[in-house]
Parts: C-alpha cells; structure tokens; sequence
C-alpha cells in the first residue's frame, strides 16, 4: 500500500485513484500520521459485504411474546394524595427535601 502526504494526494487526485483501481488501497497521512485509506468500490464492497440496512435489520429481529399492560382502576388524584401525605409527613426531613435558598 503506497502512503501519500495529503499535499501531493490532493495535487495527484488521478494518479491516486488511478493507482487505487489498479493496485489496491492508498493510504493518505495528514499531518505525519495515517489519515484515510481511499479504497475502490469493490474492495469496499468486498469488506462491507450484503449488510443490511437498519430498518430490515430491526424487522428480521426475532419477535418475543405480546406485551400485556395493565392499567390500575385508581384515579390519578388519588396517586396525587398519597404523595402529599408523603410529604407532609416528611417534609421536615432535610435528607429527603433539603432546604432551597
């Protein structure tokens, strides 16, 4: 794999893809240290193989048994009562409710 400063791939864009299609993967360093490697569409291909895309992925996921939810039959003020007794019997307790300033 030939290595490639980022000046002279850039200044060399044809020579670089030319090279790519006939003898493989190009590396380009920016900055003194391995940047990208310019791959050909085959070679790409080859190493992502047939992937699927994210929305077949998740239909093919296996499908568990159906979800059963139960509802209480207690009204939602009276979830409401029950904390403020909580509150009114603990309010003085620093630890739970500290004081705002």
């Amino acid at each position: 794999m030939r290595r490639w400063q980022l000046r002279e791939a850039k200044s060399r864009f044809s020579e670089v893809i030319d090279l790519t299609l006939t003898e493989g993967p190009q590396l380009v360093t920016l900055r003194g240290s391995d940047a990208v490697i310019i791959l050909s569409v085959e070679d790409y291909r080859r190493l992502v193989g047939d992937a699927p895309n994210l929305i077949d992925h998740l239909l093919s996921a296996p499908r568990g048994e159906a979800l059963t939810i139960t509802r209480s039959k207690e009204p939602i003020n009276a979830g409401l009562a029950t904390l403020r007794g909580y509150y009114e019997e603990h309010k003085a307790d620093e630890r739970l409710f500290p004081k705002q300033e």
